[in-house]
């Protein structure tokens, strides 16, 4: 009886630290040199999760006022305000007993505020003025609506529709020579960008540098200028101050009157660089002193603005994951199944990939959404830091996203309310980083926060908040209710489906499962042989680190089992039940319609399974016994060295 896909992971993998060579000469650089990871959220499983009535397909962050914007693909705009994700400890006064229950209990890191039916039909872009006080949303129905983001108030509109433009998915804010603001945006049709004035609501300038439509474009903010790209590969650069003739805004080239920087000779920079590679830019994020382009042809390129030329080059291709798949822990079905997402992505020209790319404040981290998750890389040195999400990249393919830095501003008031009654101390101490990062999903109506809190590693008390960290907050569909409860109407001989908790009392702690009655058949069988003693003193004759433990074979070598009617039975296969998160508890068997006695748990998502083996359970406590046992020592065939059993089952 095996698992598919559980080929065991045994691999050497050097998470952030460096060779001993180095070591001597890297402790010989300034502190200025060194990288603030530690400002960045790094768990490989996201914190929560929350919900837009249809797919989510942009997302900006207001640092300076705390607030997240994200918008759907049925035009709905909501605004949510940052919270903390970490209560803040008690004063010495505070009651001890109260406070060490709650003082590692994590909160949703986000509070919804308000939303807006802003459009008719999709968002096609949505973007955040520099000084981080005005948001605007740019719709296909060729509306423009304009926020105060402080308030989160909607407080102008600009219509289009009668000068028979179509927007683009390129927009950015701009800042004249007077520091008005302006908003440029793209045509779909052509090359033109369309420039409004957020004072007059008026369209006063169309700017002709391209001759196919705009992919990208960004302002920087430092040297009052623009980069935009089109579908040529051309990358012009222009300046934001003032225009080529009288009257015009911004357009002219850079200066180093104006600028503070200037490209004399285009053809001696990189900026023709993607047009000689027939690729263009689909995504680009603007630093102070770089800008990074994600290309069609799926590679990262750092440009420095001043110069125009290349810093690095990363190849983000399929085929180089398929070379390295074992080194980022993905056997040929998990990449296969990932490589199939991959080419259906590549498939689609309306996908939302604006935001594939970004620098930390420092320039130091490049940020890029990947197949394997958000990698962190420290590209000065070349060196991958961290893969945010990487344990829930097997399930999700995580596309756009937003880094939240700086800590949320956090309401005392609702603190104190947390705290049921226990004096929060304001000040006393420095609350952990509250930075986030929320990312976008592939075909998810849901968006996902990574916080500097794991559900899976730092929350082992707390067993429902791993459970329940996707968040209701629209009205669910029928799929949506039937996956929430994971609960179904069934029957079954002895009423087995009135079970809905079994308790394995092991030699290394008790796992508590919840059972799901959508599978009689399987749930009469697993509570007979409970009820029956059939599990008492089974071993675990099979564990696989990062993949799953098996047990249910009272010979104790895989080949052993039968069901309580003699034999086997047939699989039952649950749409709603997936092996879609860790600690799922499923039937192993030895091929279709073959489930005898033998059962296994995962410890990390493995939708591979799906319709392969049947879920019938979910662990609620004890998921720090399920990975003790799963990282024991085992033989070549993956079995434990030192015996681990079952001593009882209980049914509940």
């Amino acid at each position: 009886y095996t698992i598919m896909g559980g080929e065991s992971k045994r691999k050497q993998e050097s998470v952030g630290g460096e060779s001993r060579q180095k070591s001597r000469k890297l402790s010989r650089r300034s502190a200025s040199s060194s990288v603030p990871l530690d400002e960045i959220p790094t768990s490989s499983h996201y914190h929560v999760s929350f919900m837009h009535k249809s797919n989510v397909t942009h997302v900006i962050s207001s640092a300076r006022h705390g607030y997240v914007v994200t918008a759907c693909d049925e035009g709905i705009v909501k605004f949510w305000k940052r919270s903390s994700s970490i209560l803040p400890e008690a004063s010495s006064g505070s009651s001890n007993k109260m406070m060490k229950k709650k003082e590692e209990e994590s909160y949703p890191c986000l509070e919804f505020c308000k939303s807006y039916t802003a459009h008719v039909g999709r968002v096609v872009a949505l973007c955040l003025d520099p000084s981080e006080g005005t948001a605007a949303s740019i719709g296909i129905d060729g509306l423009i609506k304009i926020y105060d983001v402080s308030t989160f108030d909607a407080t102008s509109m600009i219509k289009t529709t009668q000068q028979n433009i179509t927007f683009g998915t390129a927009a950015s804010f701009l800042k004249d020579a007077a520091k008005d603001l302006l908003l440029a945006i793209s045509d779909a049709n052509d090359g033109s960008i369309h420039v409004y004035s957020l004072g007059t609501l008026q369209h006063i300038q169309t700017l002709l540098f391209h001759s196919v439509p705009v992919t990208a474009m960004a302002y920087n903010t430092k040297h009052k200028c623009c980069v935009s790209c089109d579908k040529q590969g051309t990358i012009e650069l222009w300046d934001c101050t003032r225009g080529v003739k009288e009257g015009e805004a911004v357009g002219a080239s850079c200066s180093m009157t104006n600028n503070q920087l200037e490209i004399d000779n285009k053809t001696k920079t990189d900026l023709y660089s993607l047009t000689k590679k027939k690729t263009f830019a689909v995504s680009l994020y603007m630093g102070q002193n770089y800008f990074v382009v994600f290309g069609a042809d799926h590679k990262v390129r750092v440009f420095e603005l001043g110069s125009g030329k290349i810093a690095v080059r990363y190849d983000e291709r399929l085929d180089v994951y398929k070379t390295n798949s074992a080194k980022f822990g993905m056997d040929d079905i998990t990449f296969g199944k990932r490589a199939s997402v991959e080419r259906e992505m590549q498939e689609q020209t309306d996908l939302p990939l604006q935001q594939l790319v970004q620098l930390d404040p420092s320039e130091r981290i490049l940020m890029i959404s990947t197949m394997v998750g958000i990698k962190l890389i420290d590209w000065k040195r070349n060196k991958v830091l961290k893969i945010v999400g990487k344990a829930d990249a097997s399930q999700l393919r995580f596309l756009s996203f937003c880094l939240c830095l700086g800590d949320a501003k956090v309401n005392q008031q609702m603190q104190l309310a947390r705290g049921q009654g226990g004096s929060v101390a304001v000040g006393d101490k420095k609350v952990s980083n509250d930075s986030l990062i929320v990312a976008l999903s592939y075909k998810q109506r849901r968006f996902y926060v990574f916080s500097h809190v794991d559900p899976l590693k730092d929350q082992e008390d707390n067993q429902e908040d791993v459970i329940n960290r996707d968040v209701w907050n629209e009205a669910p569909t029928t799929q949506d209710r039937l996956l929430g409860s994971e609960v179904s109407q069934g029957g079954g001989a002895n009423n087995a489906t009135s079970y809905s908790k079994a308790i394995l009392r092991t030699t290394m702690g008790d796992v508590h499962i919840k059972l799901f009655g959508g599978v009689p058949k399987t749930l009469e069988n697993f509570c007979g042989h409970a009820r029956s003693g059939y599990y008492d003193n089974v071993i675990f004759h099979r564990c696989i680190k990062e993949f799953m433990i098996q047990t249910g074979d009272p010979l104790g070598d895989g080949t052993g089992g039968e069901s309580i009617w003699g034999g086997e039975f047939e699989d039952e296969f649950v749409r709603e039940l997936r092996h879609d998160r860790p600690f799922t508890v499923s039937m192993a068997n030895a091929g279709p319609n073959t489930n005898g006695s033998q059962f296994f748990i995962t410890t990390v998502p493995t939708p591979w399974l799906d319709n392969k083996h049947t879920v019938f359970g979910r662990v609620t406590q004890g998921m720090d016994v399920c990975t003790m046992i799963e990282n024991v020592k085992t033989d070549k065939m993956d079995k434990p060295l030192e015996e681990i059993r079952i001593m009882s089952v209980d049914i509940e």
